[in-house]
């Protein structure tokens, strides 16, 4: 699977982009916080609260302002009680999510571009997924599938507009886009906050496995509050509240049947670092 997802890179970002720079000093990041409810393009997935973290290695390219970098993800449940999620019951303190992306961004001179590839992966579901519903990503949720993606951003009307579409090249051929704005108000000098706002489309194929619906149509609506603050020069800290809620009646209707929640809210808290 490593092996199809480096491919995949390659045909993605082409051969150039995948090339680091000659003595190239890499960047290290990474994050660590709770949740409340992982909830994931609107659709709850641990509903009971979970701890996530992440780690980035990036280097840069031979391409002038390119950065090359690999990201690993992990969710775990806090709770084993979780009807009203799609992972299910029974995954406490156990991964439920782990997901690997290679990608390449670079500043142009009109917007700032990011392609990748991403593959996702459910190391500790397998048969104990919601048991009204299956999102169809293999047999249980065990074999994850892969997705293509790129992001287009623009530092417009101090909003940042950003459009993402998201592939699906495996499991459930389909595309999701989803389309954000956001804004930072500064508060100290050291402390600003955030909001976000943004708003998907599924196109059927997709929607079919994730949504239990094979229909093309607008699928979450979501806004975010977060509060930053920079303790020191490679730390900051977060806390935020977030709200989603799915507006096709179909979607809403699907989920409803097996117990899962389509309007949420939940809060985060957490600690990034970078070197």
């Amino acid at each position: 699977m490593m092996r199809s997802t480096l491919t995949l890179c390659l045909l993605t970002l082409g051969l150039p982009s995948c090339i680091i720079a000659p003595g190239a000093i890499p960047f290290v990041g990474s994050n660590l916080g709770g949740v409340s409810q992982y909830n994931f393009r609107g659709v709850p997935y641990d509903e009971k609260g979970a701890l996530q973290s992440d780690v980035t290695i990036g280097f840069p390219t031979t391409r002038e302002d390119g950065t090359l970098a690999f990201n690993a993800f992990g969710n775990m449940a806090l709770s084993n009680s979780n009807d009203g999620g799609l992972s299910g019951n029974g995954n406490s303190r156990e991964l439920t999510r782990a997901d690997y992306t290679l990608s390449y961004s670079e500043p142009l001179p009109d917007f700032d571009l990011v392609v990748g590839v991403t593959h996702y992966t459910y190391p500790s579901i397998g048969g104990r997924a919601n048991p009204g519903y299956s999102m169809g990503y293999g047999s249980g949720y065990g074999e994850g599938t892969t997705q293509l993606f790129t992001s287009v951003s623009v530092d417009k009307w101090d909003l940042y507009p950003t459009i993402e579409v998201f592939l699906d090249v495996d499991v459930s051929p389909g595309f999701y886009v989803n389309a954000h704005i956001e804004r930072i108000f500064d508060w100290k000098p050291e402390t600003w906050f955030e909001t976000r706002l943004n708003l998907a489309l599924a196109e059927g194929g997709y929607a079919e496995q994730y949504y239990g619906k094979e229909k093309t149509s607008l699928a979450d609506l979501g806004i975010a509050g977060i509060i930053k603050h920079e303790f020191d020069q490679n730390t900051i800290l977060s806390a935020g509240l977030h709200a989603s809620s799915l507006i096709d009646d179909d979607y809403r209707d699907r989920l409803d049947a097996v117990g899962v929640d389509t309007t949420n809210v939940w809060i985060s808290v957490g600690a990034g670092w970078s070197w």
